[in-house]
């Protein structure tokens, strides 16, 4: 189901320290309905995280300031973060802790419009 058909959209926290990557990523979640915060380092997306709630976090794992899985951490550390912050809105329950990707994956605006 993509943010078009959702009455509410996703709150999604971009943490990227590559402005032309961040700008990409924030252009095309953008055009898909996404409500986008960027921080540009993990000092940035840890005050945002602490102070905003979010439905979907994309962090960078190489940020200067707080590294990425420091971060991620620290975020999970909170009570009740994200742990099931989407579970009503497709019906579906998320992984428990949220998704943790260490892969490397190229991603297009056509990879990511098509899910």
């Amino acid at each position: 189901m993509t943010q078009e058909h959702m009455r509410d959209p996703w709150r999604l926290l971009l943490v990227e320290d590559d402005r032309e990557l961040a700008g990409l990523l924030n252009e095309v979640l953008g055009d898909e309905g996404y409500a986008v915060d960027v921080a540009a380092d993990g000092q940035r997306g840890l005050h945002l995280g602490l102070t905003r709630t979010y439905d979907v976090l994309v962090i960078d794992r190489r940020l200067p300031v707080v590294d990425g899985l420091d971060l991620l951490r620290r975020l999970r550390s909170r009570p009740g973060a994200f742990a099931g912050a989407a579970a009503d809105r497709d019906g579906q329950r998320p992984r428990p802790g949220g998704r943790s990707g260490r892969g490397r994956r190229r991603l297009s605006g056509q990879a990511l419009r098509s899910g």
